[in-house]
């Protein structure tokens, strides 16, 4: 049993990316959804056209890709600059190390490092996605795009629950 309050955050956080890892790996293995999706929520939930939705943007927070009716899931890793100078990029782990964009013109996660959340119009949100060789050092810039995969991702909250 772990001991949260001995542990410092970013051991909690890493912890929390192991085991939020392990329990996909696990459910790959069984050959079931890695996260049971509810369709109700999904399709004709009545919150969805009540509020406004957001994007978690610290490490450890869920997200999910669609690509011809099939979900991707992964783990936020966080936000991160791009060697090209451009704006921010949102670093996950889905399906190995992506760093992603706002695909829309002036949109953007956030303008400071620091921010955990971004509100954004639709649940969906299309993305540029970039391939990384490893895991990004938060110290360091990711490299810049060099070619790019445009992505659909669903947001891991409602404005107002985040």
């Amino acid at each position: 049993m772990k001991d949260f309050d001995k542990m410092t955050q970013e051991e909690i956080r890493e912890w929390a990316v192991s085991n939020w890892q392990e329990g996909m790996d696990r459910a790959r293995a069984e050959g079931r959804p890695a996260v049971p999706v509810s369709r109700a929520k999904q399709e004709d939930y009545p919150h969805w056209e009540q509020h406004g939705f957001g994007f978690r943007l610290h490490g450890g927070a869920l997200i999910r890709r669609w690509s011809d009716d099939e979900q991707h899931d992964g783990v936020v890793v966080g936000l991160r600059e791009v060697a090209d100078g451009g704006p921010l990029a949102l670093v996950v782990d889905l399906d190995g190390p992506h760093a992603l964009r706002r695909a829309g013109r002036g949109e953007v996660w956030a303008t400071d490092l620091t921010a955990d959340r971004c509100a954004v119009p639709e649940r969906d949100v299309v993305v540029l996605a970039w391939r990384l060789a490893a895991a990004p050092d938060p110290a360091v810039a990711v490299p810049a795009p060099g070619s790019v995969a445009t992505w659909t991702v669903r947001t891991n909250g409602v404005d107002g629950q985040l």
